[in-house]
This record gives structure tokens, C-alpha cells and sequence, in this order.
């Protein structure tokens, strides 16, 4: 179900018809003429685009072919991202702010934080591109210089842009949809890190992290083993991200689904949270919820904004 490029699916606002036209045509000439990806971080003028490698160039047109046959066997459409609007960076704060890539949806591109471990470099790639997949609006106000923002998945902007709702929900969708899509994935370097880990993994499932839990749970992506100096053992790991949210995400679902004495299966009730995210449609994602656990509910959860531990109790509650 491939289709051609699309900058934004929607521009909302006070603006002419005629300057919403001009903000979108914006927006697709950045597609066309892509900037340094250091752009894409405005905030950070340390971060700097570094040259691909052959290894990541490869990766890049990969993470392209999986993302999209991926959408194909789900329903979904998709497009075309050349592999100029995919950039690796490096520099800045981007390691101590946990930064790991980032779309732009006016910059139309990808950056993503080079890794030396090319399996995470992966699951970066395809997390961002899944993104730029997804559903996409801005605003454009009359009297105003410049659009900003509006949704981006299930990502939303209050319009006055100083609110952001139900993103902690839109990165643990797009991270389940990466866990997924990396699934039989094969390229030399990654079967190698792969062939690491389970080396890793067989000989050493047995020890724990310090909070007694497994070392070796389900949210390995990487793991290593090394001798160090003085002899002692060194395990590197690497995870998924966006654990927390993926959690929060599961116990939505979860809810609903006992709430619904199981008239829809867990993948039928993420299917909601997925239509939303490529398609744009909160309505019925909204209903659900709001059927479920009664009027308001919805507004609640969106409303718990990026405060983790406030979302996880308002879902708690429900």
C-alpha cells in the first residue's frame, strides 16, 4: 500500500486557505531540499552531522525497506524517505539528555544519534522513521510568522503549543511497532551482534541486575561479555527504549481488555492505538476509553501530559 510523499495530512488553523497552502508547500520543500541534520536540533548548536559509514548507509536503506513492508503487511501506507532525510549526528548533550534521534516534521528528516552498536543504531532508525510514517498536522494562525506543530501520531499540541498530549503513549507505540519490525531483520552486522548476544545470553542467564531482577529479560537488544584488567566479569547490555511507557501502554490495554471481558483481544485494542497513529484517528481510540472506564477518561490520560508517574496513576484508577 505505498503511496507518494506526503509533508503534513492535515493544516488546521485561522490562516487563509491560501497561506495554509504556502505552510504545507513549506514543509514539502524541506522533503526535497534537505538541511544539515545539526537542524534538526535548533536547541543544540554543538550537535554536528557526521559522514555515514558504508555500514550505516546500508542500515539507512534497509531501515527503509523493513519500515515499509512492515506498514504493507499491516494495512497501512507509506512512502518513500530518501536517504539524504536521514542523518547521523553526534556532539552536544545528546548522550546526557538520553537523546537517542528525533523527526523534525518541518525539517521533513531524521537524526539519529550514532551508535557504534549497529543493532541499536537500528532500532533507532526504524522508531524515527516510524514516526515520519505516521500521521502529521501543523497549525497555521493568521497573524502569526510561522506554523508550529499540532500532532505527530498520537502526539498532540494544545493550540496554544505549550502543552503536549498523550506522547509517553505515542513513543511506546511506535517503539512496540519497532520491537516488531526488527523481528528476523538480517544484515552482517547485526547477525553478528546477534550471535554475541546469545553467546552472552546462554553463558550468563543466570545473573541478575540489583534489584534481584533478571539481567537477561526480554528487553535485551545487545549484550556483550568482556575480561577486564583486574580480571573481573564485564557484561555490556543494551535495551529498548521507552520501557516505561511500554509498560503504561500495556496496562491500558490491559485494563480494557478485562473491562471488556475479553470481547477484543489485545491486538485488537492496540489496532486503535495504531489507527491513531498513522491514521490520524483519536476519535475512536477516544470512544474506547471513554466506553471502557466512563466520560472524561480519555481527557484524563491526555492530560497526565509527559508526567509518567502521573499517567501510570491515572490509568491505575480507571
Amino acid at each position: 500500500m505505498n503511496e507518494t510523499f506526503r509533508g503534513v495530512d492535515n493544516v488546521i488553523g485561522t490562516a487563509s486557505d491560501e497561506d495554509k497552502m504556502y505552510a504545507e508547500a513549506k514543509v514539502e520543500n524541506n522533503f526535497r531540499g534537505q538541511p544539515d541534520g545539526s537542524a534538526i536540533f535548533p536547541d543544540n548548536s554543538r550537535v554536528v552531522e557526521v559522514k555515514k559509514s558504508e555500514t550505516n548507509q546500508r542500515l539507512i536503506t534497509l531501515t527503509g525497506q523493513v519500515v515499509r513492508n512492515f506498514l504493507d503487511r499491516l494495512g497501512y501506507q507509506s512512502f518513500e524517505i530518501p536517504p539524504e532525510n536521514v542523518h547521523i549526528v553526534s556532539g552536544g548533550d545528546l548522550r546526557t539528555r538520553h537523546i537517542v534521534g528525533k523527526f523534525s516534521i518541518f525539517k521533513q528528516g531524521i537524526a539519529v544519534r550514532d551508535e557504534s552498536i549497529k543493532t541499536v543504531l537500528l532500532d533507532r532508525l526504524i522508531h524515527e522513521e516510524l514516526h515520519f510514517q505516521g500521521y502529521k498536522a501543523i497549525q497555521s494562525d493568521e497573524n502569526e510568522d510561522s506554523s508550529k506543530a499540532h500532532r505527530l501520531g498520537l502526539a498532540t499540541y494544545s493550540r496554544n503549543g505549550e502543552k503536549l498530549y498523550l506522547d509517553p503513549l505515542n513513543e511506546a507505540v511506535a517503539e512496540q511497532l519497532t520491537i516488531a519490525a526488527m523481528d528476523g531483520v538480517s544484515d552482517p552486522s547485526i547477525d553478528r551482534e546477534r550471535e554475541q548476544t546469545q553467546e552472552a545470553r546462554n553463558q550468563y542467564s543466570h545473573l541478575k541486575k540489583e534489584d534481584g531482577s533478571d539481567l537477561f529479560d526480554n528487553d535485551v537488544i545487545y549484550a556483550r561479555h568482556f575480561e577486564s584488567p583486574d580480571s573481573k566479569l564485564d557484561i555490556r547490555t543494551e535495551r529498548y527504549p521507552y520501557k516505561q511507557e511500554r509498560e503504561l501502554l500495556q496496562l491500558l490495554i490491559d485494563k480494557i481488555f478485562t473491562a471488556k471481558e475479553e470481547s477484543l483481544s489485545r491486538d485488537q485494542i492496540f489496532h486503535y492505538f495504531t489507527d491513531g497513529f498513522f491514521k490520524g484517528n483519536l476519535l475512536d481510540l477516544g470512544r474506547l476509553v471513554d466506553q471502557t472506564f466512563g466520560s472524561g477518561s480519555f481527557r484524563r490520560i491526555a492530560e497526565a501530559g509527559n508526567d509518567l508517574e502521573e499517567l501510570k496513576n491515572t490509568i491505575e484508577d480507571l
